[in-house]
C-alpha cells in the first residue's frame, strides 16, 4: 500500500528588529478521508511573516484592530505521500487550530488556493470560528505533487501569556501518532509566543519633586516617561514629578507595552476669600492653584461645590458655627481654612400699625441694631425695636448685626386711624340708612 503522509503547518512571524523573534505555531489537525488512507504525507512548513512580536490585542505594528495578518501558508505534498488515492476521488481535510491563548478573526475569511496542473480540483472553508479553521481539499488522482494555500488568516493574542504551540497529526482512526514536525526534529518547543506585560500596580498622582514607586509583575521589562519634562522614571520604575502635567509611564518587555497614566500637581495655596457667611447665603472661595477637590468637615454648618468652590450657610442657627474647609490636590498636602456661618436673626412682631401707634418688633439674635428705611412714614427705635408710626403707607425696617454684617429685613403698613361715624344715628323699623 502507497504510503500517504499529510501536510502540517507551522508559522513563523518573522521579527523585524533581530533581536527579537516570535514563533506562532499553529495545531494542525489531519483526517484523511477514503479507504486506505493509513499513512501520512510528508511536510513542507512556509513561514508566516507578521512583523515584530504580536503583542496582546495589538498588531504587530502596535495598531488597532488587534489582529496581525499571516504571510501566506503553503500546505505540500512530499515526495514520498499524497494527499489522495491512487486514480480516485478524494477528500481531505484539515483542521486548523491556533495555540492556547490566541484567536482566529472569524471576521474575515481567507482566500484558497492550490498550484496549477495539481490533482487538487477545489479547496474550501467548511467551519470558521475564533478557535478552529476546518478546509477541505478535493481532488482525483496523485500524479502531482499538490500544494494548498492559506492566504490573509489572521491571528491576536488574547489577554494572557500564551504557551508556545505544538503541530501533531491524527489519523481517520483517530490515532494519535505524536508525530511533530518542525525546526529540529522530534523538538517540541518552538519559542514562545509575546505578551504583554501585566497592568502596572502603583499611584496614578504625584507632587511635584516627590516621587512615587510603579512595578509590574512581568519581570525584565523597560521604564520609559513619554515626557520627562513633567516625570521622570528610573530602572526600577520610581517616578519623579517635575512639572505639572499628565503623561504615560510605559512598560515594555520584548516590545510589548503597558501604560500608566500619572498626573503630576502642586501643591496648593492658601485658601482665597471669605472665610465667613451668614446663614442661608453663599459666598465662593478659591485657590490660586486650579483642579483641586473641595470638602466641608461639617457640611451641617457649610456645604462647599466642586468645582466652584461655592460655599452655603446653613441656617436657621442662633449663634455662630464653624466648620473646616479643604482643599486638596491628588498626591499633595491639602490645605485647610476654618469657616465660619453666623446667624441671620429672624424678625417677629405685627406688620400693621396706625397713627400714631406703636408696635414692638423682636429678633432670634441679640447684638444687632433697628432702622427704617422711610422715617417719614415710620420710625424705629435702634435698641429696642419699637416702630412708631408717623404716616401712610409703608417703611422697611432693618434689623443689622454690628459685628457680622448679617441683616434681615420686614416691611411695615402704616394706616391713619378712622374719623367719627358720619350720618343718620337713628332709623325706623324697617328702614335702612347709610353711614
Amino acid at each position: 500500500m502507497k504510503r500517504h503522509f499529510i501536510q502540517l503547518l507551522n508559522t513563523l512571524i518573522n521579527a523585524k528588529d533581530k533581536s527579537v523573534k516570535t514563533v506562532m505555531i499553529f495545531v494542525l489537525t489531519v483526517i484523511m478521508c477514503g479507504i486506505g488512507n493509513s499513512a501520512f504525507a510528508s511536510i513542507t512548513i512556509t513561514p508566516g511573516g507578521g512583523g515584530i512580536g504580536i503583542c496582546t490585542n495589538l498588531a504587530a505594528d502596535g495598531t488597532a484592530p488587534a489582529w496581525t495578518t499571516l504571510s501566506t501558508i503553503t500546505l505540500a505534498e512530499g515526495a514520498t505521500g499524497d494527499f489522495g488515492n491512487s486514480g480516485g476521488n478524494w477528500n481531505v481535510t484539515i483542521t486548523l487550530t491556533p495555540p492556547t491563548g490566541w484567536s482566529f478573526n472569524s471576521g474575515v475569511n481567507p482566500t484558497y488556493g492550490f498550484t496549477a496542473g495539481a490533482d487538487i480540483t477545489s479547496v474550501t472553508q467548511q467551519f470558521f470560528n475564533a478557535t478552529t479553521l476546518s478546509i477541505r481539499i478535493s481532488g482525483r488522482g496523485n500524479v502531482a505533487i499538490d500544494a494548498a494555500t492559506i492566504t490573509g488568516l489572521q491571528v491576536q493574542a488574547n489577554n494572557t501569556y500564551s504557551a508556545a504551540g505544538f503541530i501533531y497529526v491524527s489519523n481517520i482512526f483517530g490515532t494519535a501518532t505524536g508525530l511533530i514536525i518542525g525546526p529540529g526534529a522530534g523538538t517540541s518547543d518552538f519559542g514562545d509566543l509575546s505578551q504583554n506585560p501585566t497592568p502596572i500596580s502603583g499611584p496614578a498622582a504625584v507632587c511635584r519633586t516627590n516621587v512615587i514607586n510603579l512595578t509590574d509583575a512581568t519581570g525584565g521589562g523597560a521604564w520609559t516617561s513619554t515626557n520627562t519634562t513633567i516625570a521622570t522614571v528610573t530602572a526600577t520604575g520610581a517616578v519623579t514629578g517635575v512639572a505639572t502635567g499628565t503623561i504615560n509611564i510605559d512598560y515594555n518587555v520584548g516590545g510589548c507595552i503597558t501604560t500608566h497614566s500619572v498626573t503630576v500637581n502642586i501643591t496648593p495655596t492658601a485658601i482665597l476669600g471669605n472665610l465667613q457667611v451668614c446663614s442661608g447665603l453663599t459666598t465662593k472661595l478659591s485657590d490660586a492653584v486650579t483642579g483641586g477637590v473641595w470638602s466641608s468637615a461639617t457640611t451641617t454648618v457649610a456645604t462647599i461645590t466642586t468645582p466652584g468652590g461655592t460655599v452655603s450657610g446653613i441656617g436657621p442657627i442662633v449663634a455662630p458655627a464653624t466648620t473646616v474647609i479643604t482643599y486638596s490636590l491628588s498626591a499633595c498636602p491639602a490645605v485647610t481654612a476654618t469657616f465660619t456661618v453666623n446667624p441671620t436673626p429672624a424678625i417677629g412682631g405685627p406688620a400693621t400699625l396706625c397713627v400714631p401707634g406703636s408696635i414692638t418688633l423682636s429678633t432670634s439674635v441679640a447684638g444687632g441694631s433697628w432702622t427704617s428705611a422711610t422715617t417719614s412714614v415710620a420710625t424705629v427705635n435702634s435698641s429696642t425695636g419699637l416702630v412708631t408710626a408717623v404716616a401712610p403707607p409703608t417703611s422697611v425696617i432693618t434689623y443689622s448685626m454690628t459685628t457680622t454684617g448679617c441683616v434681615k429685613t420686614t416691611t411695615v403698613t402704616v394706616n391713619n386711624p378712622p374719623t367719627g361715624i358720619i350720618g343718620n344715628l337713628a332709623v325706623c323699623s324697617g328702614i335702612t340708612s347709610a353711614l
